[in-house]
């Protein structure tokens, strides 16, 4: 009986290539991604939101996700003619990115209640 063979994923491929090339970062990604199942299943969305503030205060990285490398590069240099390569990791450590970050933080908790209500609503409906 021929056993019929399903085809691998473009991600399953990139594991094999990448497992077999890197096995270290392969474990790392693994057990990070085992890491953050564990802290959600025990803390919840809360503790994920913890966890990312923690992140951001050690070494800034969630800001890392929202910022641009090309749009501040093209902005210091298109309004002040400045190209510096530490300006991404400046501008994190900056009064007006700090706000920006408390601020986001606060509408996404505003916007979490409102698609609530919209879900109950449209649940009850």
């Amino acid at each position: 009986m021929d056993e019929e063979l399903t085809p691998l994923t473009p991600e399953q491929i990139t594991n094999i290539i990448f497992s077999a090339i890197d096995p270290e970062t392969t474990f790392r990604k693994n057990a990070a991604k085992g890491l953050i199942r564990e802290f959600h299943k025990r803390f919840g969305d809360l503790g994920l939101v913890d966890l990312l503030i923690a992140i951001d205060n050690t070494d800034r990285f969630a800001s890392l996700i929202v910022l641009e490398r090309n749009e501040v590069d093209n902005h210091a240099f298109e309004k002040h003619g400045v190209f510096d390569p530490d300006m991404i990791t400046k501008i994190q450590f900056t009064e007006a990115w700090e706000n920006f970050v408390h601020d986001t933080i606060h509408q996404s908790g505003q916007a979490a209640s409102l698609a609530i209500e919209e879900v109950i609503k449209t649940e009850n409906s």
